[in-house]
């Protein structure tokens, strides 16, 4: 009997620890990534990583606002170019780049008009180089 405490003892205690995680392992995708967010309207964009082939992607709502938005984790990327385009309803299209978690670049671009005031799409695009 005293044995079988025991061991129910000893596995109670240690099943709250099962599912930590021990050591500094650290996701680096999660430390380098870029964030694209619109206002009024949905874009389509694409991104290069390294100079490599471009990879495009599309908005999603961000539900009970007026904005839309797009991010990409990277995995230890050297470099990133990020283009997006908005329809012609988006006022205003940012970019945020991110290293370690930290913001290092932003751009934001605004809806402008023609010489007939008709508004014009949106269109931003900015690079950032990690090594530097």
């Amino acid at each position: 009997m005293k044995k079988t405490f025991t061991l129910l003892l000893i596995l109670i205690l240690t099943l709250p620890f099962a599912s930590c995680e021990f050591g500094d392992d650290i996701d680096v995708g999660d430390a380098y990534s870029f964030q694209v967010i619109a206002t009024d309207g949905p874009f389509t964009g694409y991104y290069m990583v390294n100079g490599g082939s471009p990879k495009y992607y599309s908005s999603t709502d961000v539900a009970g606002t007026i904005f839309t938005s797009f991010e990409q984790n990277l995995s230890a990327p050297e470099s990133v170019y990020v283009f997006a385009t908005g329809d012609i309803t988006a006022s205003s299209i940012s970019i945020y780049v991110y290293a370690d978690s930290k913001l290092v670049k932003d751009i934001t671009a605004t809806q402008t008009t023609d010489s007939g005031e008709s508004p014009l799409k949106v269109t931003v695009s900015t690079s950032y180089n990690f090594t530097e």
